[in-house]
C-alpha cells in the first residue's frame, strides 16, 4: 500500500505562482494566469522585466537533462532550508534574479494564495487516496504496465489555482517519490476532489512508466516506425515522448481503470463522451494530416482505447507487442 503525504507550502506555491506567470514552457497554464490577473491586474513595465529575466533562468533550469529542474531544490526541501537549497544550484547574478522576482511578485500572491482552501483540499484527499479503489487501481496500472510498486510514500505537493472550468492537473518532475497536483481554491466539492486523486494518478503512472516492461517494448517499437507515420501534433514531441504521454492517459485520470474505480465522478460518461463532439471533429482533422493540439486529441483516443485496456486489466495482463500496434492503428495518420 503507498501512502500520500499531501503538502500545502507556501514557497512552493509562490514559486509556482511566478514560474507559471512566466509561461517559460508549453506545460504553463494560461488559464490560470488569466484568472489570476483578473484578481490582481496588468504588470508594471519592472514586474514584466523580472518576469522575462525569471523566465531565462527557468528555460535554463528547466525540464530537458542539461541541468536540473530550478523546481527542485523549492520543492524537495524542508520549507526552511528551500531558499538555500536553491542558492547551491544556482550562480550568484541568478539567484540574485530569482530571489528579487519572488519579492516582487508576492504581494499580488498573497491576494491568490488561499491556505486554508487547500488544506481543505488535504482534508478531502487524504481520505480518498487511503480508500480501497484508489489503491486498487493504483496496483491495476502497476500490473498494466508491468510495473514494480516499490515507493512506500508519495509526497503530493498541493498547488492553488483560480479557474471556472478547469479542475485539475498536475506534474511529474521532482523525482521518484514526489509529484504536484494544481486543485482549484474557488471550487471544493468531493467530486472535484476523486478527479484530482485520478490526476494525481496519473502522475504516479508516469513514475511508474520509466521502470516498467511497457517502456522497453514502447523504446524498442519506435526504433523500428518513422515519426511520418504520425500525424503532426501539437506541441511537438518525438513519437516515443508522445506514445508514453498516451499510454499514461490510457491508464488516469479519464481512463478504463479510473472509470471502473470510481465513486464520485465517472470520467467516461462526464469528461470523455461529453466532449467527442469536439474532439471528433479534431482527429479527422488529425486524420487528414492536419495539425491538432494534444489535449484535443488525447480524449478520443482515450475513449477508443476502453475495450482494449479493460481486456487487459480484467485478464490481468500486461502491454505487449500487440497493445502497442493497437495503439498504432488508432493514430495512423492519412494514408
Amino acid at each position: 500500500m503507498i501512502k500520500f503525504n499531501l503538502i500545502n507550502s507556501y514557497t512552493e506555491n509562490l514559486f509556482f505562482f511566478v514560474s507559471n506567470l512566466s509561461e517559460f514552457h508549453f506545460s504553463c497554464r494560461k488559464e490560470y494566469n488569466e484568472e489570476w490577473r483578473k484578481v490582481f491586474g496588468e504588470l508594471s513595465e519592472t514586474e514584466e522585466t523580472h518576469l522575462k529575466n525569471f523566465s531565462i533562468i527557468l528555460k535554463k533550469y528547466g525540464f530537458d537533462d542539461q541541468n536540473p529542474y530550478l523546481g527542485i531544490p523549492f520543492f524537495l526541501s524542508s520549507e526552511n532550508q528551500k531558499i538555500k537549497s536553491v542558492k547551491k544550484v544556482l550562480d550568484k547574478e541568478e539567484f540574485s534574479i530569482v530571489g528579487k522576482t519572488l519579492e516582487i511578485f508576492r504581494p499580488k500572491f498573497e491576494l491568490v494564495y488561499e491556505k486554508d482552501k487547500l488544506d481543505d483540499w488535504i482534508r478531502i484527499q487524504s481520505e480518498i487516496f487511503k480508500g480501497d479503489r484508489i489503491q486498487n487501481a493504483i496496483r491495476e496500472i502497476a500490473s498494466l504496465l508491468g510495473a514494480e510498486i516499490s515507493a512506500k510514500r508519495i509526497n503530493v505537493h498541493l498547488l492553488g489555482f483560480i479557474s471556472p472550468k478547469m479542475l485539475a492537473s498536475g506534474g511529474a518532475n521532482l523525482g521518484p517519490n514526489d509529484i504536484t497536483l494544481e486543485m482549484p481554491v474557488n471550487r471544493i466539492e468531493d467530486w472535484i476532489g476523486e478527479w484530482g486523486v485520478f490526476v494525481a494518478l496519473h502522475e504516479l503512472t508516469h513514475l511508474f512508466f520509466e521502470s516498467s516492461k511497457a517502456q522497453k517494448i514502447l523504446k524498442e517499437k519506435t526504433k523500428k516506425i518513422s515519426i511520418n507515420k504520425i500525424a503532426k501534433i501539437k506541441p511537438e514531441r518525438d513519437l516515443y515522448n508522445l506514445m508514453k504521454e498516451i499510454v499514461t492517459e490510457l491508464c488516469a485520470p479519464s481512463g478504463y481503470i479510473c472509470e471502473k474505480n470510481s465513486r464520485k465522478i465517472k470520467p467516461l460518461s462526464e469528461i470523455l463522451i461529453t466532449n467527442l463532439g469536439r474532439k471528433l471533429e479534431q482527429f479527422e482533422k488529425y486524420k487528414k494530416n492536419k495539425d491538432v493540439p494534444y489535449h484535443d486529441l488525447s480524449p478520443y483516443i482515450v475513449w477508443q482505447t476502453y475495450p482494449l485496456v479493460s481486456l487487459y486489466v480484467n485478464n490481468k495482463m500486461t502491454v505487449d507487442l500487440k497493445f502497442m500496434d493497437s495503439l498504432f492503428e488508432i493514430l495512423k495518420a492519412g494514408d
